[in-house]
């Protein structure tokens, strides 16, 4: 995907990705299957759901950014 055209200005779109700030560092934001579904001790109900992590591209002239989930490095 880098160095493909941004689809709202051409300019080239660079690979990175979403951090999701924890209190002691921090880790890839991932897609999660389905509705979320509140969980009294872990705010949200994750088990038994598929789970991918994020891939961000920006694009270096208007920085628009578009997020894909890779469905061949699952984290689950």
């Amino acid at each position: 995907m880098r160095g493909a055209p941004c689809p709202k200005c051409g300019r080239t779109l660079a690979r990175g990705f979403v951090l999701d700030r924890k209190r002691y560092g921090g880790i890839v934001s991932r897609w999660v299957e389905g509705e979320p579904v509140s969980s009294f001790w872990f705010g949200i109900g994750l088990r038994g759901r598929r789970q991918l992590p994020m891939e961000a591209y920006r694009c270096e002239g208007c920085g628009f950014v578009e997020l894909y989930a890779s469905a061949t490095r699952s984290e689950a």
